[in-house]
């Protein structure tokens, strides 16, 4: 399963997200900031909550990109 991973940078203070598997988050998603370079980056606490439904189109995420803000309830 793939999700979101929220970082900051310590430099700049960009807050940037990755996506990727908990495999590939183990591994070390990321190295540097996208905005700066800096290899100071931190990995955020995350708030996200499963709720164990799926709805929407197979493949899509009801709360992805793609909801345009509109998130399931």
């Amino acid at each position: 399963m793939v999700r979101a991973y929220d970082y900051t940078c310590g430099e700049c203070h960009n807050n940037f997200e990755i996506w990727g598997t908990p495999e590939e988050h183990a591994k070390g998603l990321v190295k540097n900031c996208p905005v700066c370079g800096s290899e100071k980056i931190e990995e955020k606490p995350s708030i996200q909550v499963s709720t164990g439904k799926k709805t929407g189109n197979a493949g899509s995420s009801c709360c992805g990109p793609a909801s345009r803000g509109k998130c399931c309830g």
